[in-house]
């Protein structure tokens, strides 16, 4: 049986469907053993000197830890369903419009996620361009965001390119 065209090179297929999953899976599976430490991190200041969380606190912290993991798990399933999906496997039209639709709020979420760190660090006290001042979570938050943004402007522009 021939290999049908796919709208999502391999490249991108591995980046979406298995690096960004273990990428989140690995950050809430951290957060679950050590939210404290998760919750310290999330701002350049000094860590809180007490040795628990509020109710609120820890409730938040493994909250957004578990909101990074479903997106992360969403992505491999829809991924996964673009390759073996026995209408969308031979529909390249069809993968096309569903990877811009599910790629286009990703990046914006991406671009979004950038600015409230930038501002978070900003409000901090902090000015932006300080990176030295910056906490491991905001290094993370950046440059790892930058791993995921990247590649989802890469396969949308190349859509541009194509006069899609």
């Amino acid at each position: 049986m021939t290999k049908s065209p796919s709208f999502l090179p391999n490249f991108y297929y591995y980046w979406f469907s298995v690096y960004e999953p273990v990428l989140v899976t690995a950050g809430f599976v951290g957060t679950l053993l050590n939210p404290l430490q998760t919750y310290n991190a999330q701002a350049p200041t000094t860590p809180s000197s007490n040795n628990g969380l509020t109710v609120n606190s820890l409730i938040t912290t493994l909250e957004f830890s578990y909101l990074s993991f479903v997106i992360g798990l969403v992505n491999l399933f829809f991924f996964r369903a673009i390759r073996t999906n026995s209408f969308l496997m031979h529909n390249p039209k069809a993968q096309r419009g569903l990877i811009r639709a599910m790629l286009v709020p990703l990046l914006a979420g991406d671009i979004l996620h950038l600015m409230v760190t930038l501002y978070a660090v900003h409000a901090a006290g902090y000015t932006w361009w300080d990176v030295a001042s910056w906490s491991s979570t905001t290094w993370t938050s950046v440059s790892v965001g930058m791993t995921l943004t990247i590649p989802r402007l890469a396969w949308l522009t190349t859509l541009i390119r194509r006069g899609d």
